[in-house]
């Protein structure tokens, strides 16, 4: 079966290449698509072989895809599937809208200051790492990365450290 999926305007393609992954009611976790940044269109080949039935609920997650730039509440976008001979099953074109409240870079945040940020988008944003409610390019002077993009500390005596909180490059 394939499923299309196109984009409304605010929503806006990251990179060339989006990662799809079926997060519930798909054959497999790492979906194969493809996508085609004029049409705003990603289409996913193989979610699911073909079943008798609903699948019940399906999810995707799609990464490299960015909000809007302010706050704003989309268009909709465009759910079809397709048989695997493009016989058409079903279109959704109406009332799939997303509110984003947050502010990019912000991945979530507070609800009542969308600049607030809660987390940050990681490695599909040149501002990926999260510190004292903000996204940033780097940690600041005496933080570290650490693989889940957050800001820690150096641990005293450090004053700055690289890879991990111990290991300082400066005390």
């Amino acid at each position: 079966m394939k499923v299309i999926l196109t984009l409304p305007p605010e929503i806006l393609f990251g990179s060339q290449k989006v990662n799809c992954y079926g997060a519930a009611g798909t054959d497999a976790v790492v979906l194969n698509c493809k996508t085609n940044t004029i049409d705003k269109t990603i289409t996913i080949t193989d979610a699911f072989a073909y079943q008798i039935g609903n699948p019940g609920t399906v999810k995707f997650i799609f990464s490299t895809l960015k909000n809007p730039t302010v706050n704003a509440i989309t268009g909709s976008f465009k759910l079809q599937t397709f048989t695997s001979t493009d016989y058409e099953l079903d279109s959704i074109t109406k009332g799939l809208v997303v509110n984003f409240f947050c502010i990019y870079p912000c991945m979530t945040c507070n609800l009542l200051r969308p600049d607030q940020c809660y987390s940050c988008y990681g490695q599909t944003s040149p501002f990926a790492y999260y510190f004292d409610y903000k996204c940033f390019d780097k940690c600041p002077d005496g933080y570290v990365n650490t693989t889940t993009y957050n800001c820690t500390a150096c641990l005293k005596p450090c004053e700055n450290c690289v890879g991990n909180p111990s290991n300082c490059t400066s005390c």
